[in-house]
């Protein structure tokens, strides 16, 4: 009999500056997961326009590595919820 393991992958999803928690139905899974592991990111993303969110989705959505996707995520932490594509 051949050993079946799995993963169990646990996620502390992050809330919005009204306490609501946020929605990732349209994120990319490597920005959920860099968000959600990131407080600091996670609190500026809250706090950013919807606009903002969407430049930030759009911009993560062309990462093809998890170094660039970590940059991403940490510069969203350093904006202190106003995103800046070229920083």
């Amino acid at each position: 009999m051949k050993d079946k393991s799995f993963t169990i992958l646990i996620i502390r999803l992050p809330r919005q500056a009204d306490g609501s928690f946020m929605e990732y139905e349209n994120i990319p899974l490597g920005l959920a997961l860099g968000l959600a592991s990131n407080t600091a990111a996670s609190a500026a993303y809250g706090e950013m326009s919807d606009f903002e969110r969407q430049m930030v989705i759009t911009e993560a959505e062309t990462i093809t590595n998890r170094v660039r996707m970590e940059d991403l995520v940490s510069r969203i932490g350093k904006s202190r919820g106003e995103y800046d594509r070229f920083s």
